[in-house]
């Protein structure tokens, strides 16, 4: 299977995985600005691993001593083993995807992320101007032949986020075809990530939670011949 993360491969268990990054991640990150932000909010809420690596990376022991006054929110169990591994203890929705992740903060008054510049509109078009947003890393697309040569070799491909889901449809934009695209095997780790896909009315299988194991059994169950969702079913 296939897997196009700028991390290198997921850690799934019972999968042969080829790994070739779309994405390439540069760090943007202003430790004053940081530092400012984290002080204006009541709730400090990191959306990916890279981002809590990035602001303890550049705000060193001042991190924690910031962060352990606020509600620290995760948006994922990931994520929050980040956190937990630095001596913080964050709060995390039910459901690891952005809209639950709003519905969780509308009690604060004000709320801090600190995240990707692609990172998803939800937040803020729910908590409005109660959000402070700070760009940390920026991400930018990698479209490659090397993507679409890949696909074409692997029994699926795992898409673990919108932007992953944007490089890979640039890809066969520019090297191949949509048509060619429309006949792989996609599995995505949550609604969010799958939006792009839908637009184009691609099939693909979403994973049962948002998380890089469900992401795992979505695979597995498109390998196995599981149903995808059509456009028609959506």
């Amino acid at each position: 299977m296939l897997t196009l993360s700028p991390h290198g491969p997921p850690p799934f268990k019972d999968l042969e995985v080829t790994n070739v990054p779309a994405l390439e991640l540069v760090d943007v990150a202003d430790a004053s600005q940081i530092k400012e932000a984290i002080k204006e909010g009541e709730a400090v809420v990191f959306t990916s691993k890279t981002g809590v690596r990035l602001v303890f990376e550049k705000l060193g022991d001042e991190a924690l001593e910031l962060l352990k006054g606020k509600d620290v929110v995760a948006i994922g169990p990931k994520t929050a083993a980040e956190l937990e591994a630095r001596g913080l203890s964050p709060i995390v929705p039910e459901e690891y995807h952005s809209g639950a992740l709003a519905k969780l903060l509308k009690r604060y008054n004000k709320v801090v992320a600190l995240r990707s510049d692609k990172a998803s509109k939800t937040l803020k078009d729910e908590l409005g101007d109660k959000l402070i947003e700070v760009v940390i890393y920026k991400t930018l697309r990698r479209p490659s032949p090397k993507i679409v040569e890949a696909a074409r070799e692997a029994d699926a491909v795992a898409v673990s986020s919108a932007e992953v889901a944007r490089a890979l449809i640039e890809s066969f934009q520019k090297y191949s075809s949509i048509d060619e695209l429309k006949k792989l095997k996609i599995a995505v780790i949550g609604p969010e990530a799958a939006k792009p896909l839908k637009e184009l009315g691609l099939n693909f299988v979403v994973a049962p939670e948002a998380t890089f194991e469900g992401l795992e059994e979505a695979v597995k169950r498109i390998i196995r011949g599981g149903p995808g969702e059509s456009p028609e079913e959506r």
